[in-house]
């Protein structure tokens, strides 16, 4: 019981401290002037305690970044093409490997790995692989494999595989699966759960395997070891 409370208040902290750099960096865009707004290209950029710290290169506050970025320990840019490493890393989309601490997205990510010691957060959709060892978070539709240590949050439709501890689809999950000790979804086609606690809306064709499995529109909603309807 401890452990589930330590990792819900882990997940609640992580969120918090997503909400507010992307807040943070948000105000600054938008205190920039239409021409600073204008982001320009970089091969390379480096961020020590950005944004008010240095930043290389220095004479534009807004860039996209096509090649290497490294965020010591924090960097945002606007799009993202390529290796990103740091504590913390920051963009608007991003489309290549992510290896940090944490790694926040404030729209969409394509065929990107994302890899964050503390988890991954995403405000738009996903498609990639994602390994988070505390969480992953996306707010939209995903494509993609999430591991997560303790959770995998899915705003929108869900396809691929999740596996934590809780893996959450409220929307649709379609050929998927999700692996952990409670996993919820809403309409499930084609897939399934293999867990502790499986609990799914409504399935067209799916199955739950598990202690408790429950399917709220079937006719037998709640069924021990295995639930199905197909």
């Amino acid at each position: 019981m401890k452990s589930g409370m330590f990792m819900a208040a882990c997940v609640v902290a992580l969120s918090v401290f997503a909400a507010q750099a992307q807040e943070g960096a948000r105000s600054t865009w938008e205190t920039a002037s239409p021409e600073e707004q204008r982001a320009s290209v970089t091969p390379l950029m480096v961020s020590v305690c950005s944004p008010s710290g240095v930043e290389v290169p220095w004479w534009r506050p807004v860039w996209d970044v096509e090649g290497l970025r490294l965020c010591l320990p924090y960097g945002r840019c606007q799009e993202f093409t390529g290796l990103d490493v740091g504590f913390v890393t920051h963009a608007v989309n991003s489309h290549g490997v992510h290896v940090a601490g944490l790694n926040l997205v404030d729209d969409d990510v394509r065929m990107t790995l994302s890899v964050g010691v503390l988890g991954n957060v995403v405000g738009g959709s996903y498609t990639g692989f994602q390994i988070g060892g505390l969480a992953n978070v996306v707010n939209d539709d995903v494509h993609a494999l999430q591991i997560g240590g303790a959770a995998n949050v899915v705003g929108g439709a869900f396809k691929g595989l999740q596996v934590g501890s809780v893996n959450v689809a409220p929307v649709q999950m379609k050929n998927s699966w999700q692996i952990g000790f409670w996993n919820h979804c809403g309409d499930m086609e084609h897939g399934g759960q293999i867990g502790v606690f499986n609990y799914a809306r409504e399935v067209s064709s799916g199955l739950q395997i598990g202690l408790i499995n429950i399917i709220k529109h079937n006719e037998y909603p709640c069924v021990p070891i295995m639930n199905y309807h197909f």
